[in-house]
């Protein structure tokens, strides 16, 4: 056989080996997609968990899905979850793509590194996909970030779908400003915005400050159709330069973490723009006097509504907010390091939170006075003599009516006043005794130590309360991140 007729032999046989290695792999792939199927028809007849309905298996999605949200190192595993059940089974995967409220609730906590910053995307861009049509639950943080006009975008094309925005920019605030100022959106029930850095004339005098500008209460950003916006934080730079329409705002949040001065007008002029108001909080706001002494002071706002206060210091005493503020249904009252309370009179308020409170028994009479109708106190370990001057065996009877007790952190020093309080509110006729405690754990174990807590569940129904992050207010039907006072 001559060199010709090999190479014509080697090509030939060449061609039939190519032709029965494709036939050979098109066999394993045809046989490895019955073994599939035949694999999944013998799983759906004997596993349980094929036997699940589609309903069922979603709602256990969902479930597992808000628990890995709300426990410790959510941060880790906010993406970790559907990545993990989209790999379980076909089943599985097609459950999760097929579940839209698996991929509506989008965390976004983005800092300088690019190739996160780039998975994050690709992850955002999956959320948007698989979400379909539902309300979307949107928490952004980010800090010098470069690409963060890409995320804007994206979330701007679906500004028709927020249902809550939460944005925590801790540096330069127009992108975050142009984003929200044209959104069209409709859905819109929770807005919070906090913003930095500190402005510069954070540096002047507070006479100089308190005047750089008069804020003007006009609705600057998501002011097309937002009838459904019932809770809004402006906190931090963001604080008198935007804010969104206030009409139908039932909670709202005011932090001055960044830019802390304000004037009685400005203050009055916001609460004005809230008719519906039922929920205020003032984080570290101080008010000043206008320096023009031509200008008239503000007339008192009224509140109709007002159910709760939370007040945060260090503020201007508290005389000066009520003093440009009627509240006539105030229900609840919460104060975080404020020293004292004078010049007051509240008698529509029942439950009295105190955190932080450094006040001495002087203060603390004063505040029954100005007090005078409470019946649930929240109380932490900054005030010890509180106990002393509540007991009626010791003094005047106090806050006659009150009956539920919350006590936070403790201290052994402090366990045989709450002990003589309690059984002398039991003794005296004029007072009701208290009949409900929640204690914490640093209060259960202060009292173990002191072998006084079967004397208090004697007196009392005792129950525990562990929970750090108590909502605020207590109704609010989701979780507030961004809540500087939890």
């Amino acid at each position: 056989m001559n060199k010709i007729a090999l190479a014509t032999s080697i090509i030939e046989l060449e061609r039939r080996r190519c032709e029965l290695q494709e036939e050979l792999d098109f066999t394993i792939r045809k046989l490895d997609k019955q073994r599939a199927q035949h694999a999944a028809l013998v799983n759906k007849d004997t596993s349980p968990i094929y036997r699940l309905p589609n309903e069922l298996l979603m709602s256990i999605f969902i479930m597992q899905q808000r628990d890995d949200r709300a426990g410790r190192y959510a941060d880790r595993k906010r993406y970790y979850h559907v990545q993990v059940l989209a790999r379980v089974s076909q089943h599985w995967r097609s459950t999760v793509f097929g579940t839209p409220l698996l991929w509506n609730v989008l965390d976004l906590r983005l800092r300088n590194i690019q190739p996160e910053n780039q998975r994050f995307l690709k992850f955002l861009d999956a959320q948007l996909l698989h979400s379909g049509t539902c309300p979307l639950d949107i928490t952004l943080e980010y800090l010098q970030t470069r690409n963060i006009g890409e995320y804007f975008s994206r979330l701007a094309c679906h500004a028709s779908r927020w249902r809550r925005l939460s944005i925590l920019a801790l540096d330069e605030f127009q992108e975050t400003e142009r984003l929200l100022r044209g959104a069209h959106t409709p859905m819109l029930k929770f807005l919070s915005v906090t913003s930095g850095p500190v402005p510069p004339t954070e540096d002047l005098a507070p006479a100089m400050r308190s005047h750089r500008r008069t804020v003007a209460i006009t609705p600057s950003i998501c002011i097309s159709n937002t009838k459904l916006l019932g809770f809004v934080r402006i906190a931090g730079h963001a604080l008198g330069c935007i804010y969104p329409p206030l009409v139908a705002v039932t909670v709202l949040h005011l932090d001055g973490w960044a830019q802390p001065v304000m004037t009685d007008h400005d203050i009055v002029h916001i609460l004005r723009a809230t008719p519906s108001l039922n929920h205020l909080s003032l984080n570290k706001l101080t008010l000043y006097h206008s320096r023009d002494p031509m200008e008239a002071p503000p007339a008192l706002v009224t509140l109709p509504h007002l159910q709760s206060l939370r007040v945060r210091g260090p503020c201007s005493p508290l005389q000066r907010f009520f003093s440009i503020m009627d509240t006539p249904v105030l229900h609840s009252l919460a104060m975080y390091q404020i020293p004292d309370i004078k010049h007051v009179l509240l008698k529509t308020v029942r439950s009295l939170t105190l955190d932080g409170c450094p006040m001495d028994a002087q203060d603390i009479r004063e505040l029954t006075h100005m007090l005078p109708a409470i019946t649930q106190l929240d109380v932490d370990d900054d005030m010890p003599a509180i106990f002393r001057v509540l007991n009626p065996e010791l003094g005047a009877p106090a806050w006659l009516h009150l009956h539920e007790l919350r006590l936070n952190y403790l201290t052994s020093a402090d366990v045989s006043d709450l002990s003589a309080f309690l059984l002398a509110r039991q003794r005296c006729k004029e007072t009701r005794s208290i009949d409900t405690v929640y204690l914490d754990r640093r209060s259960r174990l202060s009292l173990r130590q002191r072998n006084a807590l079967d004397t208090i569940c004697a007196t009392a129904k005792v129950f525990q309360h562990d929970q750090v992050d108590d909502l605020w207010p207590a109704d609010l039907p989701y979780d507030d991140v961004h809540d500087c006072f939890v």
